[in-house]
């Protein structure tokens, strides 16, 4: 699984943090002259922890040399380095290094000089035949415009970055919470779901002619309908559109383009307008138009590739065309029906009784509670009796979300695309093994309908393998100390006094 964004990018900090960004220069640029960078000694303050202007040239010069790399490229563009926020995100980083190093000292977090040392003698770049050189360490920090003060101050603060990530990766996490999760992991149920969004629902409710008169007899409410128009206005403009079908013949490593063109002129040799339907169910290369009849909708300009949108809006209605050759392969087209751009105006007696029935439907809170729990029943009744094919028949009236027959665990938040809360999951799975039940769940926005239809038997942590044991013990370490991790550095943020002098980066 990927880890969330935030952790991946707190992980990519700490990772730069183990080699000193001079050494990483002699890697990449050569060799590295310090003295090179005159001007303002430092961009950056954290809560007072400088970042040196040398560190950030030097870092920046590292992360544009990976860049490369990665781009394969001779050199990055202005418009590249603005494009993937070069600059931002070094400062970035090195702010975040800093905050380490003053979360460090809140700590009393101090490497002793012996560690210093052996972090040193440790680095390659310093050793010859294997063995640490101090006459190469010497040259290397004179070539660089350093002093070995300098490079010690450097890599105390190296040491005192990773210190403090290492206790932060070491959340301790008892062997009984384990055991209880892995007992969660093991009890499992098999249920099947549906959940509906309450005010999908309203337009369902039905408004006799008579209402709406009465509505529009009202002084306020032709104030409200003046105002609800005016937010309804952009959506109800209608734009120059089409509906239209078509057939399509793919052509891919498997199917030759010469053989889709022939497979595609042959099919258009014997399609007209009165059997393009059934001829797109049968032939159709397109699983979304399938038993449709090749049909795509409504569609405006810009929806579609340029070279099928460009036929289908110069095409007649009632003419199929001429093969059209895009990236998905070679269609026929059938234009159903033509629409001209049109200003919505509330002067329109269509537009105006679809937002009157719009306004009494949303108003109708004793009409919808009626609808919703008689729904509520019907469903209910459908998942207990496993009249599938009633469900789907009414989820395509009332596009609620369906989910049949999903193996959850205690620990599972998710039937699917269906979520249930800790207080829901207390309910299925307080049913009683071989025993199915039925429930409804509301809340503020949805309805959600759980049927129960096994209970799996808990599996024995005792019994189970230790390799498991120690796997979930890690997994939830790691869980438990990317939070962490996160949660400090987002504290730090908020608390520590960062100044960043933009117009040096």
């Amino acid at each position: 699984m990927v880890a969330p964004s935030h952790q991946r990018k707190t992980a990519s900090i700490i990772a730069s943090v183990f080699i000193g960004f001079i050494i990483l220069s002699f890697m990449f640029s050569g060799y590295y002259d310090k003295s090179a960078y005159m001007g303002p000694e430092t961009v950056a303050n954290v809560g007072g922890v400088s970042v040196k202007m040398f560190e950030y040239k030097n870092a920046l010069t590292y992360r544009v040399e990976m860049m490369k790399q990665i781009l394969r490229v001779p050199d990055l563009s202005t418009q590249q380095m603005e494009q993937f926020k070069i600059r931002d995100s070094v400062i970035e980083e090195l702010v975040n290094q800093k905050l380490l190093i003053v979360l460090a000292d809140k700590m009393g977090v101090v490497p002793t000089d012996q560690e210093v040392a052996n972090e040193i003698q440790n680095q390659p770049y310093f050793k010859t035949d294997g063995v640490f050189d101090i006459s190469r360490y010497k040259l290397l920090l004179q070539q660089n415009g350093f002093t070995p003060t300098d490079y010690e101050v450097n890599i105390k603060e190296n040491l005192k970055e990773k210190m403090v990530y290492s206790a932060l990766s070491s959340v301790p996490i008892s062997s009984k919470y384990v055991e209880e999760r892995l007992k969660m992991k093991n009890n499992t149920v098999k249920v099947s779901a549906i959940q509906i969004k309450k005010d999908s629902l309203q337009k369902f409710i039905e408004v006799p002619e008579s209402k709406i008169k009465s509505f529009l007899t009202d002084a306020n409410n032709l104030k409200r309908l003046e105002a609800y128009f005016q937010t309804r206005k952009e959506e109800l403009n209608q734009e120059d559109a089409v509906e239209a079908r078509h057939i399509l013949v793919r052509f891919s490593k498997d199917k030759k383009e010469d053989v889709a063109k022939k497979e595609i002129e042959e099919i258009a040799k014997t399609v007209n307008a009165k059997n393009f339907a059934k001829i797109a169910d049968q032939k159709s290369e397109d699983p979304f138009g399938k038993g449709k009849g090749g049909y795509l909708g409504r569609f405006g300009k810009g929806k579609m590739m340029p070279e099928f949108e460009k036929v289908a809006f110069e095409l007649k209605p009632g003419t199929v065309s001429a093969p059209v050759k895009t990236n998905y392969g070679y269609h026929l087209i059938l234009v159903d029906k033509k629409i001209e751009a049109k200003e919505a105006k509330l002067a329109d007696p269509e537009i105006k009784n679809l937002l009157v029935k719009e306004l009494i439907q949303k108003e109708s809170k004793d009409d919808l509670k009626k609808l919703t729990d008689n729904l509520s029943n019907d469903l209910k009744g459908a998942l207990v009796g496993g009249k599938v094919a009633n469900i789907q028949e009414m989820q395509k009236k009332y596009e609620f979300t369906y989910e049949d027959g999903k193996n959850i665990s205690e620990l599972d938040e998710d039937v699917g695309a269906i979520n249930l809360s800790s207080e829901n999951l207390a309910k299925v799975f307080a049913v009683k093994n071989a025993q199915s039940d039925s429930f409804v769940f509301t809340d503020a926005n949805f309805i959600k309908i759980v049927y129960v239809l096994n209970i799996g038997k808990p599996q024995i942590v005792a019994n189970a393998n230790a390799n498991e044991i120690i796997k979930e013990k890690e997994g939830e370490q790691k869980i438990a100390s990317d939070e962490l991790k996160v949660g400090i550095m987002k504290y730090l943020r908020d608390n520590v006094k960062i100044t960043i002098h933009k117009k040096l980066l």
